[in-house]
């Protein structure tokens, strides 16, 4: 068991060290058991939360649908989806200043854009996002925050 302990503490600070991105899903429960359990959904990238801004998110073959709850029970926050979107590849490359910013907008994956961007969706809009660069995108574009609940269901807790 300490073998293993070590090994894994090993591990994360080698991929600390390497500059790698770890993407997860984490599920909370309100009321579990009850009638009224919810689930709550949070992708962490590096073990902090991705912002509720994004109504799809995808890394690869995994994506992630936001959800809001309207009663007592049920799935707010991202969920895993079955949902995949197959995009494109742009004839163009991605460029040293887009690889530095982090980010560019559309469906379209660039050439050479790094395996582990995600691609998001917000409102109408489509974009690529280095996971790192996640808070700078927020800050740069100001997305309107997704609310978790309906009004409805905040004022029956």
């Amino acid at each position: 068991m300490k073998i293993m302990i070590a090994f894994v503490t090993l591990l994360s600070l080698f991929a600390a060290c390497a500059g790698a991105v770890t993407l997860e899903h984490r599920t909370d429960y309100s009321r579990k058991g009850t009638r009224s359990e919810s689930r709550h959904g949070y992708l962490l990238v590096n073990g902090k939360a991705v912002p509720d801004v994004f109504s799809f998110v995808q890394q690869g073959d995994q994506a992630w649908e936001f959800f809001t709850r309207k009663h007592l029970w049920g799935d707010d926050g991202y969920h895993p989806t079955h949902i995949r979107v197959t995009n494109n590849q742009a004839a163009r490359h991605c460029t040293d200043e887009v690889l530095t910013r982090g980010w560019y907008p559309g469906p379209d994956r660039l050439r050479e854009t790094p395996h582990d961007w995600l691609f998001v969706r917000w409102s109408t809009n489509t974009a690529w996002i280095a996971p790192v660069a996640l808070s700078a995108w927020v800050e740069t574009h100001k997305p309107r925050t997704l609310t978790r609940t309906s009004r409805e269901e905040m004022f029956r807790d």
